[in-house]
């Protein structure tokens, strides 16, 4: 990333889609690759998709991981309307909880992803938000925790696939629900407001 003819300072996760192939052993070396796969600009934007995949010496691309960043090149010279983004009116609230205001502390402490936006109120001020702001690998996690816990009864290992787009800023301290319909799922503080996060995911067919 240190090559390209970007900022570092802004470039923004724009979501991550995760293929889960095996179960990543304790006590075994790891193997992690990473590769940009793709750079489009479009407009004052650069969207960057990068693939990272983990694997053993047994076994390949255990994990796969899409990374989807976007770096802001300027100001728009145009005006696009397009249609609002909401939860739909018929998904299930199926969980909801409380951020505090050390929740991005929290998060980079376990990540070590130390990013001041997250847990410095005042660098995320400068940086155009009114509050500290959650990291959003903290919120896919989150919704990967509710899946788990509230579809599949803790069996992860149904899961074959989770996608996640951020779409809007988790401002902490706060109130965030999840919310589903079939196999998509939204976080968002209320649901008649844009969300947060929109994902989807795949469970593994009997016969896998």
């Amino acid at each position: 990333m240190a090559s390209l003819p970007y900022p570092l300072s802004k470039i923004l996760n724009a979501g991550c889609k995760l293929e889960i192939n095996g179960e990543v052993p304790l006590g075994e070396t790891l193997k992690v690759r990473a590769r940009i796969e793709d750079i489009t600009e479009k407009s004052n934007k650069a969207f960057i998709h990068q693939i990272v995949t983990t694997s053993t010496r047994d076994q390949k691309n255990i994990l796969v991981a899409h990374m989807y960043t976007v770096v802001i090149l300027g100001k728009s010279s145009s005006k696009k309307t397009s249609k609002k983004l909401q939860v739909p009116e018929d998904a299930r609230n199926l969980d909801q909880f409380r951020l505090k205001s050390n929740s991005g502390l929290k998060f980079a402490l376990l990540t070590g992803d130390f990013n001041p936006v997250h847990w410095v109120k005042p660098v995320a001020m400068l940086s155009g938000f009114k509050s500290t702001i959650l990291h959003g690998f903290a919120s896919m996690a989150r919704s990967f925790e509710v899946i788990n816990n509230q579809l599949l009864g803790g069996n992860h290992r149904q899961l074959k696939s989770i996608e996640v787009k951020f779409t809007k800023p988790i401002l902490l301290p706060g109130n965030v629900s999840f919310y589903l319909k079939k196999d998509e799922f939204f976080l968002a503080k209320n649901n008649d407001e844009k969300p947060n996060l929109v994902g989807s995911f795949e469970l593994r067919s009997t016969n896998e």
